[in-house]
């Protein structure tokens, strides 16, 4: 089940990304980018050191050799001599300086990788609880706008089926009223009571529809063959569920059961709970 909107927005506002230093910080430490960058300084100074070494080695034979009538190549062959370990050295740290070079090029590299990897993630972790705590609250939204939509409708049914009570009780007083001896299904009776409620006061809301199936239409009254005709109409849309047909539908047959019958068709009880304007 998806969280509430306000769960959801409690953990949009927890979540903390990683500042870029921090992430910097866990990747150099991940692949040992401080410790390669003092190796590396090591051995540049060491390598330094055995250069100034090897280059200092010529100077000082000749110095040592200066008046002892030493030749030239008897000079050479010492100096070459002196050099020689402190060459040895020079090649294997210049090449220990190389290989950290490598390795800290590809760790280097490395750890820009991690680091782009845990920014994006943490920018995926944001959206992704941005995203449900938006759909939270639209879902939220939503539910609410259909509360209110069908509280509305069951009280517009509400007041429609009082005002239909209401509206047939009268009914059937001003129709006793008139027609003291009324009784069982005599359609003639029924039919001049049905005209005699022309007259009757209907309830507010349902005048308007009252006034379009019974009284005077261009100039003239309806007669059954009219009145069957828009009936038959009105309960398709009733039929569909539209409430104002329905509305319609029920004037018919609370007024003329004796062309309509007293209850409503099946068809169009059946989708009373959908019921629409």
């Amino acid at each position: 089940m998806p969280p509430s909107s306000a769960t959801a927005y409690q953990s949009l506002q927890a979540f903390k990304p990683r500042s870029n230093d921090e992430i910097m910080n866990t990747s150099n430490a991940k692949y040992d980018i401080a410790g390669s960058t003092q190796r590396l300084s090591s051995l540049r100074g060491l390598v330094g050191n055995l250069q100034s070494s090897v280059e200092a080695v010529d100077p000082s034979v000749t110095g040592r050799t200066s008046g002892n009538f030493v030749t030239e190549g008897q000079r050479s062959a010492l100096v070459n001599k002196e050099q020689a370990p402190i060459l040895g050295s020079l090649a294997k740290q210049q090449g220990a300086l190389g290989q950290e070079q490598q390795s800290f090029q590809t760790s280097s590299t490395l750890a820009s990788q991690m680091a782009s990897a845990l920014m994006s993630q943490d920018k995926d972790a944001y959206s992704r609880l941005l995203d449900q705590y938006n759909a939270a609250t639209a879902s939220e939204a939503e539910a609410e706008r259909k509360r209110q939509y069908n509280e509305t409708l069951a009280e517009q049914k509400r007041q429609f089926d009082e005002q239909k009570r209401q509206f047939n009780e009268r009914q059937k007083s001003d129709a006793r009223g008139v027609f003291p001896n009324l009784g069982g299904n005599n359609s003639k009776a029924a039919a001049a009571a049905a005209q005699a409620t022309n007259n009757t006061k209907v309830p507010d809301g349902l005048q308007a529809l009252y006034n379009q199936v019974f009284l005077k239409k261009n100039g003239g009254s309806w007669g059954d063959r009219e009145l069957v005709s828009d009936y038959n109409s009105t309960r398709k849309g009733a039929g569909n569920g539209n409430l104002r047909d329905r509305q319609k539908l029920e004037l018919y047959h609370s007024v003329r059961p004796d062309l309509f019958g007293s209850t409503m068709p099946a068809s169009v009880l059946a989708n009373g709970s959908e019921l629409r304007y």
